[in-house]
């Protein structure tokens, strides 16, 4: 317990996020049998949103405060991978889609990815599990973010009231609502900073990642998600300090 405590609080990690938008006069796409929205495969349909002071700029997190680094920094120099993460939301499903690349960069149908789930932009799903306690006992449960396409589109169980609804509309909750459990949220941390940064006004995101993003636990914000705005993220492999 004293390990786990020490890594939570000398976590650090560096990240990137790129508002996006679809450019105008882009050809909408409707999949599947039951003609859902998806956004563009194709890089060319995308552009960035440069009215946003941080748009390109590289972060560093660390527990309870933010440091700008600047665009013009050489991660990979130092052998850091960058894993990646675009989201949209999709207003008529009230759904969240995502695709575990940077779509300004990458057609995401030609993705070697493409070819294992046969569609880049996914629903945000969840791997479920539970954590353990020291005398072994069963531990709360977790709902894990994660892109590989699964049948679990809905949280473990009932969320905590402190962070849904701000990462998550209703449409995530149990279905089972009866449960005496309450879910924690982890998993996949580009997908988490995309929740955080929809779930405030735009110009407010990197204050929101700064104050509101406290491991091990979400800190409620006042504003409402804004749920009309898309983003590409991007961050290293994280990494605690020694």
């Amino acid at each position: 317990m004293e390990r786990q405590k020490t890594v939570q609080e000398d976590l650090i990690f560096l990240f990137n996020i790129i508002p996006i938008r679809i450019k105008d006069n882009w050809p909408e796409m409707r999949l599947d049998s039951q003609n859902h929205w998806y956004p563009p495969f194709k890089k060319a349909a995308f552009e960035v949103d440069l009215s946003l002071w941080y748009s390109n700029l590289w972060i560093r997190w660390e527990q309870g405060n933010i440091q700008l680094l600047g665009p013009g920094i050489d991660l990979l120099s130092g052998g850091a991978q960058i894993r990646c993460c675009s989201m949209f939301f999709d207003f008529e499903r009230n759904f969240y889609v995502v695709a575990p690349y940077n779509c300004l960069a990458t057609d995401v149908d030609q993705d070697d990815d493409y070819n294992i789930y046969n569609m880049p932009w996914r629903r945000i799903n969840f791997e479920h599990k539970e954590t353990s306690l020291p005398s072994g006992g069963r531990g709360r449960p977790l709902s894990c973010l994660a892109f590989a396409p699964a049948t679990r589109f809905h949280l473990h169980s009932a969320p905590h009231p402190a962070w849904i609804p701000q990462l998550l509309p209703d449409t995530y909750r149990s279905e089972s609502p009866g449960s005496t459990f309450r879910t924690g949220l982890a998993g996949e941390l580009t997908i988490l900073l995309g929740l955080a940064a929809f779930s405030c006004e735009p110009i407010k995101v990197i204050d929101t990642i700064r104050d509101s993003l406290r491991l091990p636990v979400w800190q409620p914000h006042g504003s409402q998600p804004i749920l009309r705005e898309s983003f590409s993220f991007r961050l290293p492999w994280l990494w605690p300090t020694d």
